[in-house]
């Protein structure tokens, strides 16, 4: 990028990180995530501010707990984030779903009976 490009007034990689931190930790985390995924930082500036600035409309403590989520469920983007603000997924319980919480018989299921 050009020098007059570069940081312009004083907007860059540290100044980002810096407003996330007061949002809270979760939300630093979903920017550096941001932020160290392209090979340019300055390409996720753009949605960087997008997740920061949700904070204006929702206050801190929403966009903090979608952040949240975001990390658990692995997708740390501005849309994920976005998208759970807006239906609400930010205040309801996260259910699990892994395979320790399914049932251990189910007439699908063969035991061990059945390789040997």
């Amino acid at each position: 990028m050009p020098p007059h490009h570069q940081d312009v007034s004083g907007w860059g990689a540290q100044r980002l990180y810096d407003w996330a931190v007061r949002i809270g930790p979760h939300t630093a985390a979903v920017i550096q995530h941001l932020l160290g995924g392209r090979q340019h930082p300055q390409q996720a500036f753009r949605a960087c501010l997008g997740v920061l600035r949700l904070g204006k409309d929702h206050g801190n403590a929403r966009p903090e707990a979608a952040c949240c989520r975001a990390i658990d469920l692995k997708a740390p983007s501005y849309r994920f984030i976005s998208s759970t603000l807006k239906n609400g997924f930010d205040s309801s319980p996260q259910t699990e779903t892994d395979q320790a919480s399914l049932p251990l018989t189910h007439p699908n299921v063969r035991g061990p009976d059945y390789y040997h």
